[in-house]
């Protein structure tokens, strides 16, 4: 399943992408015992009334049904419990800022104040000198997670999703700690879904790039990551709770702006994507 939330800025909506018809299936509108927003649904899902919803388009009242071209895609989690990021968990990438590879996970936060559509405008802010993008994996939790093992850190998964982690590396150094940097208005584009995790057969396993006005500047894949998704989950979870609609944003491959003289301009268009996930495109305003 692609779940998405559509609507202007502030009025989003959960919808399903029904998976043969270029539409979107407004829950609450089919159902009104279903949350209309995707974060309040996760507190309590109920999978088989959405996925009766999807199976049985034909009971479905026109009024719930809308276009995906003639809507607005919001980030498909506009107010994420937590985004929690992993820095250098690439190799090449820590090879690229002459960094040794970690022993263990490097972790951040960025802010949930960040968050911005699959396709809005991302804000070069007046005081920021060096602007990147940063192409990374989203895992999505959806269920509790505390203290889990690896081999079980799949079930507490809901699905994948696309992040930029645009970077203000001027204010990352000049800090010497990552918040602010990361954590800017519109620095967390999101989108364009999540794809529910039962779609994607091996998430260590997908390519990701990024393209800055049409040339590729990203091109790795997840395999080669230094510390894979159960590791993550069970090294976050030993001490710190996730919670359903809480982010993992993964990391990121080499090529990035800042170690190859191509940060940011306004007016640059960014085009992240990942294999069988999809597509994100933001603006630099």
């Amino acid at each position: 399943m692609k779940l998405v939330s559509y609507g202007q800025p502030g009025t989003e909506r959960f919808g399903i992408i029904h998976p043969h018809l270029a539409q979107i299936i407004d829950v609450n509108h089919a159902d009104s015992t279903i949350p209309f927003d995707l974060l309040t649904f996760l507190q309590t899902p109920d999978w088989d009334k959405v996925q009766s919803l999807v199976n049985n388009l034909s009971t479905i009242p026109a009024s719930a049904l809308v276009n995906l071209s003639s809507v607005r895609l919001g980030a498909p989690l506009q107010h994420p419990g937590q985004i929690i990021a992993v820095g250098l968990n690439y190799r090449n990438h820590a090879k690229e800022g002459g960094r040794n590879t970690p022993f263990k996970p490097m972790l951040f936060g960025k802010g949930i104040n960040s968050v911005t559509g699959p396709f809005d405008n991302v804000i070069f802010h007046q005081e920021v000198e060096k602007l990147d993008y940063e192409v990374e994996l989203g895992v999505v939790i959806g269920n509790r997670c505390q203290k889990i093992l690896a081999k079980k850190a799949y079930d507490y998964i809901l699905g994948y999703t696309v992040l930029n982690d645009v970077s203000a590396r001027c204010a990352q150094f000049s800090d010497q700690q990552f918040f602010r940097g990361k954590s800017m208005d519109t620095f967390a584009p999101l989108g364009p879904w999540i794809i529910t995790k039962d779609e994607i057969n091996d998430p260590m396993n997908l390519q990701l790039t990024c393209k800055v006005n049409d040339q590729i500047r990203q091109n790795g894949n997840t395999r080669d990551m230094i510390f894979n998704i159960p590791y993550l989950l069970e090294y976050i979870s030993s001490n710190i709770t996730l919670m359903p609609g809480d982010i993992i944003a993964t990391g990121t491959p080499d090529g990035v702006g800042y170690f190859n003289n191509s940060l940011l301009k306004k007016g640059d268009i960014v085009e992240l994507e990942i294999e069988n996930i999809g597509k994100i495109k933001n603006k630099i305003v």
